[in-house]
């Protein structure tokens, strides 16, 4: 299954204006960790770091169109929440085939908001990697995510909560970060 994550645009213009270019991208190693854990189950991954390539909204809906994920999974800070809106507005027009995937704090502490405003279909709670892989599988094999840890979702104008993930006992357990799929060059 083809599925995109996204490292969305901060809003740094809007915050420090003229100063802006002095904030310095960097990589963020949780997203590096989400995309090997789903390589590793033979799923086809884009990492798009809107911030660090500086891509407009439209920009980052191109190169989802021409990969055409059935999964997007978005980072959810609470700097970058407009940014988030507008490209969960413009996934929703241009892929709607497209399960869109919230996590990071924002999203966990606001799920129920970012669900009922259709922001996203689905909330991951706590580590994401065992929770996107899983959701992932269930996504791809038709059957229901309500058996996957650490998600939130709509059902029937309901939030469903399906309990908390399992931490990670052990990170060597985890494949090395796909440092490769991210714009690495872009990082000073």
């Amino acid at each position: 299954m083809k599925i995109a994550l996204i490292i969305p645009e901060s809003g740094r213009k809007d915050l420090l204006g003229r100063y802006s270019d002095t904030m310095t991208p960097f990589p963020t190693i949780g997203v590096a960790y989400i995309a090997a854990v789903l390589e590793r189950d033979k799923h086809e991954v884009l990492v798009i770091d809107q911030f660090a390539q500086k891509l407009t909204a439209r920009q980052t809906i191109s190169l989802l169109r021409d990969f055409r994920p059935r999964m997007v999974g978005i980072s959810c800070l609470t700097a970058a929440m407009p940014s988030v809106e507008i490209l969960s507005s413009l996934i929703r027009e241009d892929l709607p085939q497209a399960a869109i995937v919230l996590g990071n704090i924002h999203a966990w502490a606001f799920h129920e908001y970012l669900l009922n405003k259709n922001i996203g279909d689905f909330i991951v709670h706590g580590e994401g990697e065992s929770a996107m892989a899983s959701l992932a599988q269930a996504l791809e094999c038709g059957a229901s995510p309500e058996a996957v840890p650490g998600l939130s979702f709509p059902d029937h104008g309901q939030c469903v909560q399906t309990g908390p993930v399992e931490q990670i006992a052990d990170l060597d357990d985890l494949p090395y970060p796909a440092w490769h799929l991210l714009p690495y060059h872009l990082y000073e």
